[in-house]
């Protein structure tokens, strides 16, 4: 049993008897209490003891300057990390480590819960080794226009995809709130000109209220949107007018592993999706059929591949696109600042 003591700078730790009981005066009588000295880090403000099981060590947080401390069980000094940049942590307190909450890591996988009882919530955190990785120079860009979907008439107040319309040589835009508001026109599919002039518009509120992110097949026209709160992706076939949007099938995501379908882009033959909560994005293949119907049970659809974001910087991934001459994604992520 670990105890901190930060009024007194250290560390106490009780070792059982046979029986596994704990009481204090039986462990200092059978020697079973030692007192472990915290010199080599600030204990000005520390807060919270966490054991993390597979390295045998300790993780505590000092609030004052958002440092979290791992140290052995001798309280040496293994390694700090700064996570002053986690607006979560306003107040942190205790914390734990248990099973990650992302469903793509190996249930082996451990993450530290820090609750927080200022602002009423306990924040994740993912205690990894230090990554090298060997990424590209960054390449300079520039703002060519700016186009303010809110003066569209019928309007667009909170744009949440866009993509390319090969058909229109346009923008398909679609917005995942405007039903919810009173100047909602009957509209949430929005098709403007690449300099931003709105030709037509159409609704798919009759099977997605919540179009968070949508991709136009080059090949067909087809429009997909996908829903993130239902975990599920609609097919469309716009009409030639631009004015209605047809639902053609419905694909469960869940049967991919996605468990929250932020993004979505078409290219090479293959879906591309933006899973925010599990920091991760998914390669699907349309299976012999050449259609996205599911995968399992559902359909032949099959999970060519899946890769973390997180260590690229992109802890929320919401917006994600395919480079069709360079064969790469673009992803951005909300809250990071990050384009890679």
């Amino acid at each position: 049993l670990f105890i901190l003591d930060p009024a007194g700078k250290r560390m106490w730790v009780i070792t059982p008897d046979e029986a596994g009981n704990y009481d204090g005066d039986a462990a200092l009588r059978g020697n079973r209490e030692q007192r472990i000295d915290l010199n080599g880090i600030d204990h000005s403000q520390l807060s919270g003891l966490a054991y993390n099981p597979a390295s045998g060590t300790l993780f505590t947080l000092n609030r004052e300057h958002t440092i979290l401390y791992e140290i052995t069980q001798n309280g040496e000094l293994v390694s700090t990390r700064d996570v002053s940049s986690f607006a979560e942590l306003e107040s942190p307190a205790g914390m734990v480590f248990a099973p990650s909450g992302d469903t793509t890591d190996d249930p082996a996988t451990k993450s530290l819960y820090i609750a927080d009882p200022t602002d009423n919530t306990i924040a994740e955190v993912a205690i990894t080794a230090d990554e090298v990785m060997a990424l590209p120079a960054a390449s300079s860009i520039s703002l060519v226009n700016t186009i303010f979907t809110n003066t569209w008439n019928p309007p667009s107040p909170d744009p949440s995809a866009v993509d390319y319309n090969n058909a229109t040589g346009g923008l398909t835009t679609s917005d995942s709130e405007v039903d919810e508001m009173s100047i909602y026109n009957g509209k949430n599919v929005f098709h403007s000109t690449l300099s931003g002039s709105l030709q037509s518009g159409c609704t798919t509120s009759a099977y997605n209220k919540e179009p968070a992110g949508n991709a136009v097949d080059a090949a067909t026209g087809h429009l997909f949107v996908s829903n993130d709160g239902k975990r599920l992706m609609h097919e469309a076939v716009i009409s030639s007018n631009g004015q209605t949007c047809t639902l053609v099938r419905t694909v469960n995501m869940a049967t991919y592993g996605v468990v929250d379908p932020e993004g979505i882009a078409l290219g090479a033959g293959k879906l591309f999706v933006a899973d925010g909560t599990n920091k991760e994005v998914w390669v699907i293949d349309p299976g012999p059929d050449g259609v996205f119907n599911g995968a399992g049970t559902s359909g032949d659809d099959k999970v060519d591949r899946h890769f973390d974001t997180a260590v690229l910087g992109l802890r929320d991934p919401e917006g994600i696109d395919y480079h069709p001459s360079r064969g790469t994604l673009i992803v951005v992520s909300r809250g990071d600042a990050i384009i890679a």
